[in-house]
């Protein structure tokens, strides 16, 4: 790796960079009007105080807006509904469609305002504002993903709001929040035990002695799998993930304060996963079941992380934190691919006739495979590498008629992938898989890498008491380089920008409309012959407070000018064709964002809440096209997008009294397409239409001590929750866990 571009990054590391916590965007005059109400709401901002009810009674969904739409999930909403899947805590976010894979929420799939939710490719995910993606910008699909039981908060940026984080700037961003270092000696922890052996320890320590403070926080997260292995064996997995955070402040210097934070983190998970489905007359028998096939699947990866940052602060008006990261990631996965000479595996599970239906029953391990039926199990063993100097600065000013809320920033990234790709032959055995005298075959070798750097401006408006505008502009400059076993080396250079403005208008106190549009974008991997993804997005929407009641309602539309695909395994690419992007089409994605909540106070000082959210989206190619991924293969005008439901809706209703609470959330997503195409979704074409219902309640016999309860899939809902890469998948069935939560220390 060439040094310069890090020297370079040392010495420019304290200019800014915008990221920040979303911060008030009402207009300054409007303080005077809070400081009139109680302690507590002044401590909230406005945007906070505007849905602190979201979800009502426990958890809570507060609304920020910056420019554009965005999404806060607190930690009581966390911690309330004790979700360790992600895909269950977005599904009740507008905007934002899953795909589930594993039903464990291992691998996730996440698209937002339509951009294509394979491994969560085409939105930026973050981690305390550091990028947390394997390589960013050389491979973005996330095969890691953080716990979301150990975060204490989750943003979502959709529109004008998401296009100040890149690479990814077309669909939106997703920020992760850790916890932070504790001012006073604290700790936790939450053991659970449920069916199919589920089972999690997780705990945290921190306190602040002088000036030095620190944070321990670790958590393991079992199971042995809801499926059944024909022939017996382990579906389940295991995760760790552990976090050592370090803090030393300054003694300050007048209104100058200065502290250093490191934090270190290491992260594994072994599971027992494949990409292997089932026929549909096999998963109608049976959802759960896992042929034999499948039995030698296996994912093995771990995580280092390091990241060192340093934060100045002059008074509540500027502030600059410059953080130094690296991450390293190694993932072996090895699991089933397909027959040697043999038919399609896919079109072997969705038309299992003819002479397909031989190779159904070696698959299943009724028959015996001859030579001509050998099974290829692949391992695909890759290694990468993600760091950098990533700088944020934040200055505020408030005056009588005008303010401002400036970020600008700096951030040099370097990634880079290697991938290690073979096969080995082994044949069906009565039920057994036995390597048959075949040398290992190797199908992928290449190495791609990424120098990115990133300037970025924003500034929040405020006007009077009516207006606020947020004009920005982002610019990055990657240098790509590629190169595969006997090939030279590929290098290239691009250039990514974006730029929007965000509008909102106050006519009232209880009404505020807003208005957005932005350019945005998405990278191009190394070595790929195609153009930068683009696209003009539009928001407009309006939000609602009138006494218990809030509501809003936001219409998008987004422009796609060139949509890019990248081939990926769990789509169903052949390894030749892993990692491959291409130029595709002109796209329309448009629809409505709306939701509504309402808070009651009832006798015996009980309360109730309701929480209703819903999202209505529409996806066109606008021209003819044919691509080599198989999810969209020839392509013609008016064909959808795979994988993005047409109506998706979340609701929550939740019973809370000072020592229990109990809560239900529904979860309903329409039938989404698998391969791009238009008219209805017929049988084995696409997902079925699905409703859970998630129950949990607690106890808390005193302020440090909960027990609780929580219940997914409380009807055992059995549904087709996708058909990638192989046949049909199902969604997690009914589950229960019981858990115990003993706080420590100074409590909040």
């Amino acid at each position: 790796m060439n040094a310069r571009p890090w020297i370079l990054a040392l010495s420019l590391s304290v200019s800014a960079n915008a990221f920040a916590q979303p911060k008030e965007t009402k207009p300054a005059n409007a303080k005077a009007k809070e400081e009139e109400n109680s302690t507590e709401q002044e401590s909230l901002s406005e945007e906070e105080l505007f849905l602190e009810s979201m979800l009502v009674t426990a958890p809570t969904l507060e609304l920020e807006r910056v420019g554009g739409s965005a999404t806060v999930i607190d930690e009581e909403a966390l911690e309330t509904q004790e979700y360790d899947d992600v895909h269950r805590v977005l599904k009740q976010v507008t905007g934002v469609y899953t795909r589930d894979e594993d039903g464990s929420g291992l691998r996730p799939n996440i698209g937002i305002r339509g951009a294509y939710s394979d491994r969560s490719s085409k939105i930026t995910l973050m981690e305390d504002g550091i990028l947390f993606g394997p390589a960013p910008y050389s491979a973005p699909a996330a095969y890691y993903f953080p716990l979301s039981t150990r975060m204490v908060g989750i943003d979502v940026y959709k529109g004008p709001a998401a296009s100040r984080f890149g690479p990814a700037t077309v669909g939106g961003a997703i920020n992760m929040h850790t916890r932070d270092i504790p001012y006073s000696t604290q700790g936790a922890i939450d053991l659970s035990f449920g069916l199919f052996r589920q089972g999690k320890a997780h705990g945290w320590a921190g306190t602040q002695q002088g000036p030095w403070g620190i944070l321990l926080e670790g958590i393991h997260l079992r199971s042995d799998g809801f499926k059944d292995l024909d022939g017996g064996g382990n579906t389940g997995f295991a995760k760790n993930e552990f976090m050592l955070k370090s803090r030393y402040d300054f003694a300050n210097t007048g209104p100058i304060a200065h502290s250093i934070e490191g934090k270190a983190g290491y992260a594994d998970e072994t599971s027992h996963e494949t990409y292997m489905g089932l026929t549909l007359d096999d998963f109608r028998d049976d959802p759960y079941r896992r042929y034999a096939a499948s039995q030698l699947g296996l994912m093995n990866w771990k995580r280092g992380q390091l990241e060192l940052s340093y934060t100045m602060s002059v008074d509540e008006r500027f502030e600059l934190k410059t953080t130094a990261y690296r991450h390293d990631i190694s993932r072996a996965w090895k699991k089933f691919n397909s027959f040697r000479g043999g038919p399609n595996i896919r079109d072997i599970l969705l038309n299992p006739t003819g002479q397909r239906a031989v190779f159904l029953s070696v698959l299943r391990g009724e028959q015996d495979s001859t030579d001509n039926e050998t099974l290829l199990i692949g391992t695909n063993d890759r290694r990468y590498v993600s760091q950098g100097v990533h700088s944020v600065a934040n200055w505020r000013y408030i005056g009588d008629l005008f303010s401002h809320n400036l970020n600008a920033g700096l951030r040099f990234h370097f990634d880079r992938i290697r991938r290690n790709h073979t096969e080995e032959g082994y044949l069906m055995r009565n039920g057994t898989l036995v390597r048959d005298n075949t040398p290992v075959d190797i199908t992928l070798q290449n190495r791609q890498a990424s120098y990115a750097t990133a300037l970025n401006a924003w500034d929040e408006i405020s006007i009077g008491e009516q207006w606020v505008i947020t004009p920005g502009a982002r610019l990055e400059v990657v240098n790509t380089s590629a190169s595969a076993v006997g090939t030279e080396t590929e290098r290239d250079t691009y250039l990514l920008w974006t730029a929007g403005l965000g509008a909102t208008f106050y006519p009232i106190e209880e009404l505020g409309i807003l208005a957005g549009i932005h350019r945005g974008t998405s990278p191009v991997a190394p070595g790929q012959d195609v153009t930068p993804e683009s696209s003009i997005n539009y928001e407009l929407g309006a939000r609602l407070q009138w006494d218990a009641l809030k509501a809003e309602a936001i219409g998008f539309f987004n422009d796609y000018r060139n949509l890019i695909g990248q081939c990926t395994f769990s789509g169903g690419c052949d390894d030749n064709n892993v990692g491959d992007q291409f130029d595709g089409g002109q796209l329309h994605v448009y629809g409505l964002e709306a939701t509504a909540a309402y808070d009651w106070q009832l006798p015996l000082g009980l309360s109730l809440g309701a929480r209703a959210s819903y999202t209505f989206t529409l996806t066109r190619f606008r021209n003819n096209f044919t691509w080599q991924h198989p999810q969209f293969g020839s392509v013609e005008s008016g064909d959808s997008l795979p994988y993005v439901p047409e109506h998706q809706f979340s609701s929550t209703l939740g019973l809370n009294h000072k020592h229990w609470g109990l809560q239900f959330v529904i979860n309903y997503v329409g039938a989404m397409r698998d391969t791009a195409s238009q008219g209805s979704i017929g049988e084995g074409e696409g997902t079925d239409p699905y409703a859970i219902v998630d129950a949990s309640a607690y106890y808390a016999f005193t302020e440090a001590n909960r027990v609780y309860i929580t219940i997914d899939n409380l009807f055992d809902n059995r549904y087709i929750a996708g058909l990638r890469p192989f046949g049909a998948r199902p969604g997690k069935p009914f589950s229960i866990m019981a858990g115990y939560k003993h706080r420590f220390g100074e409590l909040d």
